[in-house]
């Protein structure tokens, strides 16, 4: 599990920026509530995290018939959890509050992907 997390974080980090990147720009630059800003944000990390994770991470042997559904409804799951966090939390301000949701996504996000999502045939069938 070492090296996965390690890859599964450096991956994570990647698309946290692109997800903070979009969320700033649609902020700072668009005048969108930060609640809409991470909704954006929060779309294109996913999709970024989704290829890395596939491929690099956790080097998956899955199907995309069968990851992609499955990643789908972590992603929803976990677009719930931030979306949820930047909303209650109101009160601080927005980029504290995505880091935040950023670290409850991020473990619900590893031991989804790790043991449903990408878990290879071989290694089930082990």
């Amino acid at each position: 599990m070492g090296k996965e997390f390690i890859k599964f974080t450096a991956v994570g980090l990647l698309s946290t920026a692109l997800h903070y990147t979009v969320l700033v720009i649609m902020v700072e630059l668009i005048s969108l509530s930060p609640v809409m800003g991470t909704m954006i944000g929060y779309i294109c990390g996913a999709i970024l995290n989704y290829l890395l994770n596939l491929r690099y991470t956790f080097r998956s042997d899955a199907q995309h018939k069968k990851a992609l559904p499955k990643f789908i409804l972590m992603v929803a799951t976990g677009f719930i959890i931030n979306t949820t966090i930047m909303y209650l939390f109101g009160f601080i301000p927005y980029l504290l509050r995505q880091i935040i949701a950023t670290a409850v996504v991020f473990i619900w996000n590893f031991i989804v992907g790790k043991f449903w999502i990408f878990l290879n045939e071989t290694r089930k069938k082990q």
